[in-house]
């Protein structure tokens, strides 16, 4: 199938297709984007966890008051462990509410576009049907006026070579079929 003559009067079914397909879409990306909201909002919950279950429960310090380098090098690693939990969080947070969000607003655009095209759609139809209308009727009359002026034709020659008829009458029958011809034009 061609995407020219083939799909030209089928204007309903494709408008179908296309809607069905990016409903569906949407949908998609809505669910992967809220599950992917909840695994980074359960990552983070886990780091944080993680954080508290291995964090030194009393700082070790030497003769100088000093903190032993073995434990501020852990400790500075699980306060960047925080910091990563907490761009895990924001990261969750912006998925769920601005995201989501933002795709649903996207569907619904889509869907009032849609709706828009098939409304202008439908009028554009109307408006060939009446066309068509209108073009049969004018042809219809073109047809009756040229088969009047055929017949006015036919009957001027039939009583200008026929002489029984007075030429008076023969004058307003050639009248008669050319005021037919240009009905016809």
């Amino acid at each position: 199938m061609s995407w020219g003559p083939d799909l030209w009067d089928s204007y309903h079914s494709v408008v179908g297709h296309v809607a069905k397909g990016t409903t569906d879409l949407v949908d998609m990306y809505g669910k992967f984007v809220k599950e992917k909201a909840e695994l980074e909002k359960d990552y983070a919950k886990g780091l944080r966890k993680l954080i508290a279950k291995f964090e030194p429960k009393a700082i070790k310090k030497s003769k100088e008051n000093e903190e032993l380098s073995e434990n501020s090098g852990f400790r500075t690693f699980l306060v960047e462990t925080g910091y990563q939990a907490g761009q895990h969080e924001l990261l969750a947070e912006h998925l769920s509410k601005v995201l989501v969000k933002e795709i649903q607003n996207k569907s619904v655009e889509f869907h009032k576009t849609v709706k828009d095209n098939s409304k202008h759609a439908q009028l554009e139809k109307e408006r060939l049907d009446t066309s068509y209308f209108s073009l049969e009727k004018i042809k219809l009359k073109y047809q009756k006026t040229f088969h009047d002026w055929k017949d006015s034709e036919r009957n001027y020659e039939i009583a200008d070579q026929d002489g029984t008829i007075s030429r008076n009458e023969i004058m307003k029958m050639k009248i008669h079929t050319k005021a037919k011809l240009k009905l016809f034009e």
